[in-house]
């Protein structure tokens, strides 16, 4: 629930709910939860799918899965099960391998290429944004979100504006252009 919130960013949200939660007095002994609904049907939510096709992971067996865990409630307690860490769970024993693995990009020859991400994305984050602007060079340009949230083309005006220039006439941002969070 928590990391869903972040997407948006729906602050306000994340905050009632863990209002209400603090409210609820807790159940007592012998006394059981309301069931969860039943799951949607898996076509309606590729991430999955999407996420063991594109990545190949340095979890091969339940050992290093368990390893992994453990290093993530040291370092994130109350986010050790956030989504992509249990899509790392549902990839283990994958049934091909995944085709176009991480590496090193290689453009040559390419238009200018825009990048744009928010600083607190947490889906992608800023750190993979930088990485990528810097392999590709002078071909690129990363456009920085100073705020929250995935995906960053509708977070006002500066956004907006920078990118449609860009789509409309390749005119890249000046180096280190940054948006403010609105």
């Amino acid at each position: 629930m928590a990391y869903k919130s972040f997407y948006g960013p729906d602050w306000a949200g994340l905050a009632s709910k863990l209002a209400a939660l603090d409210a609820t007095p807790p159940l007592g002994s012998g006394s059981r939860p309301v069931a969860a609904p039943a799951a949607g049907e898996t076509a309606t939510d590729p991430f999955t799918a999407q996420f063991c096709s594109d990545w190949s992971l340095p979890v091969r067996d339940y050992g290093e899965y368990a390893k992994l865990m453990r290093r993530t409630e040291r370092v994130a307690p109350d986010m050790t099960f956030a989504r992509p860490v249990m899509a790392i769970s549902a990839c283990l024993g994958w049934p091909q391998p995944v085709r176009n693995p991480q590496h090193r990009l290689r453009v040559r020859g390419s238009a200018p290429i825009l990048l744009a991400n928010a600083v607190h994305d947490p889906a992608t984050p800023y750190a993979w944004a930088r990485n990528v602007a810097r392999q590709l060079g002078p071909a690129g340009r990363l456009l920085t979100y100073a705020g929250a949230g995935h995906g960053s083309y509708d977070r006002g005006p500066c956004m907006q504006n920078t990118i449609d220039a860009y789509l409309t006439t390749l005119t890249l941002p000046p180096p280190g252009t940054t948006c403010p969070a609105v």
